[in-house]
């Protein structure tokens, strides 16, 4: 692992943040679970895709568990 924080984007993926937003690893985590991959493929998958511009509404339209054309 590294030292220090590992950035998302330009998310920080440390403790103590705020309580309404979630973190980055909770992204990769359902990312890892809907997908089947492993928690460091999502969490580059994740930078991958903020490296590209996504924005907290995109990754919310596209992987929130809330989704409407979600079929389960």
């Amino acid at each position: 692992m590294t030292s220090g924080p590992a950035l998302v984007g330009s998310a920080r993926l440390v403790a103590g943040r705020s309580p309404g937003r979630p973190s980055p690893d909770r992204w990769a985590r359902m990312i890892a679970a809907r997908y089947g991959l492993t928690l460091a493929e999502a969490r580059a998958e994740l930078r991958r895709l903020a490296a590209h511009g996504w924005q907290t509404w995109e990754f919310h339209a596209r992987f929130d568990n809330d989704r409407k054309d979600d079929v389960e």
